[in-house]
């Protein structure tokens, strides 16, 4: 799917199927994907786009077995930001006014959200000695919300912020970059790396066909 224009068909790849060639799949909802968000959720791909002519934002979805795309309106009062899975849902975060709230999709043909007005979200932490900040990527299925660095030198941690007792705990990472591998690849001492997370990761065995 093209990332800089807008489109109303994708290519699609099934792999170890008795005929492996990209096939077009359509949709009526013509739209340019974020490139930065994207969940998969029970076999159903979603992520933010912006709709043609009108550029309001919304979440498509793409059905991996039935191969259907469809169109999923956001709440009137959220504003453009990133989705997440949170209690086995899609989530999206709204984080106007310097605030974090969580919107959950409970029906996505009817566009139904529920909002969490007990879940305010820290709006984020700047570490001075680090020089970065930490994001939001996602949640476990504990419950806690993960704040990662935007980028690390050798060593650096992870945020975990638990809802309910409204406490951070941290862990600790070190060595992750490899000395000798920076050598072979002539990196310098003091670089930084940009750091992608995939929280609450799971290698699924559900059937598509």
């Amino acid at each position: 799917m093209p990332l800089s224009r807008y489109c109303d068909a994708c290519q699609v790849l099934t792999l170890g199927s008795a005929q492996e060639s990209w096939r077009t799949v359509n949709t009526k909802h013509k739209h340019l994907a974020s490139i930065h968000t994207g969940r998969c959720i029970k076999g159903v791909i979603y992520y933010l786009a912006d709709i043609y002519p009108t550029g309001v934002c919304v979440i498509m979805s793409f059905d991996v077995r039935y191969e259907k795309f469809s169109m999923i309106e956001l709440p009137s009062v959220i504003s453009k930001d990133r989705v997440m899975t949170y209690d086995g849902k899609l989530a999206c975060l709204d984080r106007r006014n310097y605030l974090r709230k969580l919107w959950i999709l409970e029906d996505a043909e009817n566009h139904k959200w529920s909002s969490h007005d007990s879940i305010s979200l820290p709006v984020g932490h700047f570490n001075e000695s680090l020089h970065t900040c930490f994001n939001l990527t996602g949640c476990t299925h504990a419950g806690e919300f993960v704040f990662v660095p935007s980028v690390f030198g050798k060593s650096f941690y992870v945020l975990f912020w638990d809802p309910v007792r409204n406490s951070f705990r941290r862990f600790v990472l070190e060595g992750i970059v490899d000395d000798e591998s920076l050598l072979n690849n002539g990196v310098q001492d003091g670089s930084m790396y940009a750091l992608h997370a995939c929280p609450n990761h799971i290698d699924s065995q559900m059937s598509l066909l």
